[in-house]
């Protein structure tokens, strides 16, 4: 490869947006609204086909008022230990469990009002009827104008729980409305599931409230394991019913009750088995 001479670097800076002006201070506006965000957002950068050198030249040029031409949307993680709060820019507002993450493009509410989500979280979604929020992955897709509910995306599976209105949940072949009290999911070969949940249980990461009423035992572990994303390992009856409310910020808290409830015993996660272990049930 033969050097790059001066008088390349030269003719290239002269050819870059020689009309540029850098919008001094609404860079600052944005960086300072970076420094203050309570969630870690990243912006997801776009693959660009630049010679090395033209590269640092535009970095030079630019620098850090020009950070936004060169990604084209929003990553939102919560690496707390609480659900995180925060509004979209159409008015929708957002409750994301820990560990969750929730990306939109850089033409969300222009365009469309399309997501992706990795995890958990809980939508109050702003009515629009002319444009569907829209949450997709893999087989499935979410598709509602306004209401509210609990959607789970993970390991292939689409999982939503409706409190108001309705939704359309969509699989490979088909799909189904969700309505009030009513839970949709697809499954990660894109078929689709619909049952009714009139406890609500899949909200309890951000109520903190489960209730069941004689609901068997391993149905009440996995509710448990998808709220709090963790894994419960049973030695006992898996059928043994189990009644009433109970308050659980987290799943020690839930399988502690549980236990107390069934006469038996819980070994919390370590290093060797990470998981928790209920027995004697």
């Amino acid at each position: 490869m033969n050097p790059i001479s001066d008088q390349d670097i030269d003719t290239l800076a002269k050819g870059y947006r020689s009309d540029f002006q850098p919008d001094v201070e609404s860079g600052l506006a944005r960086l300072k609204g970076r420094t203050q965000a309570q969630a870690r957002v990243r912006s997801i950068q776009r693959r660009r086909w630049l010679g090395i050198a033209a590269s640092l030249l535009v970095l030079a040029t630019v620098g850090a008022f020009g950070y936004d031409l060169f990604f084209a949307g929003t990553s939102i993680v919560n690496e707390g230990e609480a659900p995180m709060h925060f509004e979209l820019a159409d008015g929708t507002d957002v409750w994301l469990q820990q560990d969750s993450e929730i990306r939109y493009d850089r033409t969300f509410n222009d365009v469309d009002r399309k997501v992706e989500l990795n995890g958990q979280a809980y939508f109050e979604v702003q009515s629009d009827k002319t444009r569907p929020f829209l949450v997709q992955s893999g087989n499935a897709e979410l598709r509602v104008t306004g209401t509210t509910f609990n959607l789970r995306v993970e390991r292939g599976e689409m999982e939503v729980e409706v409190s108001e209105g309705s939704v359309m949940l969509t699989g490979k072949n088909n799909g189904v409305a969700v309505t009030q009290q009513e839970c949709g999911m697809v499954m990660p070969d894109g078929a689709v599931m619909h049952m009714k949940s009139p406890a609500l249980n899949r909200h309890a990461w951000r109520t903190g409230t489960f209730t069941f009423d004689n609901t068997p035992l391993r149905e009440v572990l996995k509710s448990i394991e998808n709220n709090f994303r963790v894994e419960v390992v049973l030695e006992g009856n898996e059928d043994f019913p189990v009644k009433g409310t109970f308050r659980a910020e987290n799943a020690e808290d839930a399988l502690t009750a549980i236990a107390k409830l069934g006469g038996g015993k819980l070994a919390l996660p370590t290093n060797e088995s990470p998981a928790y272990r209920l027995y004697n049930m």
